[in-house]
């Protein structure tokens, strides 16, 4: 596939959770998330060639379903969170399980293991992963004050994870090293532009209602009291 295709998929998932969020809440950015996973499932192992190094063809649809993610856990309750990760899991399971049925009665084990179970792996352990490592990192780098710095970083850290486990996956031993680490690179480029951007969007308060932004607000103004309390109560501690 030309490199066109992942400004067109990014497109299209912006889009497509603009407009879900905008007629359907935060039902329609888990259908967003749910359709994302699955097809990044069925087509893991599409690859589009950027300078000549494979790059994921489903990177666009995996950063949706993280960034999903990452807007439940700033705006909703952890059960939202929790139920959103729950479903995508099994409808990945569900799909891939009958896909290895019909592939080991069909074919042998190793088949449905190199078709189904190898890339369903890929897709589960790398969202696992990013949503681990952006958790962690959101809830003990005390050390980052800014509310809206942590948010980046938690987000890029996981961005950097879900590449990094899912073309361990899926690119280990089909290319060198070096095109690897240049692959890694330019996923990771593409990912964060494509991260800030619905960031922005975010920002604009274009994926959820007025009445979550106020929450959202007040939520910053307690982390904020949270921090000065803690530097005042330090310095009377000196």
């Amino acid at each position: 596939m030309h490199w066109s295709a992942l400004i067109v998929f990014a497109i299209i998932n912006g889009l497509a959770l603009l407009v879900s969020a905008k007629f359907f809440g935060k039902k329609g950015l888990a259908y967003v998330a749910l359709l994302d996973i699955i097809i990044g499932f069925m087509l893991v192992s599409t690859n589009i060639s950027v300078f000549g190094v494979p790059v994921s063809g489903v990177l666009m649809f995996l950063m949706t379903v993280l960034f999903v993610v990452f807007l439940f856990y700033k705006k909703y309750a952890l059960k939202d969170v929790i139920k959103v990760l729950s479903k995508m899991g099994v409808a990945v399971v569900f799909i891939g399980l009958i896909q290895t049925i019909f592939l080991v009665y069909s074919s042998t084990f190793t088949i449905a293991w190199n078709v189904v179970l190898l890339p369903m792996l890929a897709v589960l352990i790398s969202i696992a992963v990013a949503v681990a490592v952006g958790y962690l990192i959101d809830k003990y780098a005390k050390f980052i004050k800014d509310y809206s710095l942590k948010n980046f970083v938690s987000l890029a850290l996981a961005t950097f994870a879900l590449i990094l486990v899912f073309n361990l996956f899926t690119l280990t031993g089909t290319i060198s090293f070096g095109n690897f680490l240049l692959s890694l690179l330019i996923s990771l480029v593409v990912s964060v532009l494509f991260m800030l951007g619905l960031m922005l969007m975010d920002k604009l308060g274009w994926f959820v209602e007025r009445i979550e932004i106020n929450k959202l607000d007040k939520k910053q103004k307690n982390v904020t009291k949270e921090i000065i309390v803690n530097e005042v109560d330090e310095i009377d501690e000196e």
